[in-house]
């Protein structure tokens, strides 16, 4: 894989655990209202949230599991070892091994 490559697939990976975790909110509300409104069953209000934060957190161990396109570390933490990163790890952008930065997109 190529450079280009790797810093395509991280941004890749930061971008889909950013609408996992982002889109909760809204398209709970959305939820909401058609429970409320169009008679969908409540049942699916629950299935919802359960489907929606298994998605959030298997895109947060992707995002997390990110490995430096540089220097081949786990990205967010320390050591190549999968210690738990700080709570909001998806803000950095340095690698905590080599300090490599990862470029803002569009």
């Amino acid at each position: 894989m190529t450079n280009a490559e790797a810093i395509a697939d991280f941004q890749s990976r930061r971008r889909w655990f950013l609408f996992w975790l982002l889109g909760y909110v809204p398209f709970g509300i959305l939820i909401v209202a058609l429970t409320l409104f169009a008679g969908l069953p409540q049942a699916a209000g629950k299935v919802y949230v359960i489907s929606w934060l298994a998605a959030a957190v298997v895109m947060g161990w992707r995002a997390m599991s990110a490995r430096c396109p540089n220097c081949g570390n786990l990205f967010y933490c320390y050591r190549n070892k999968r210690y738990l990163p700080a709570a909001f790890f998806f803000l950095h952008r340095n690698c905590k091994h080599c300090g490599f930065s990862i470029p803002k997109t569009g």
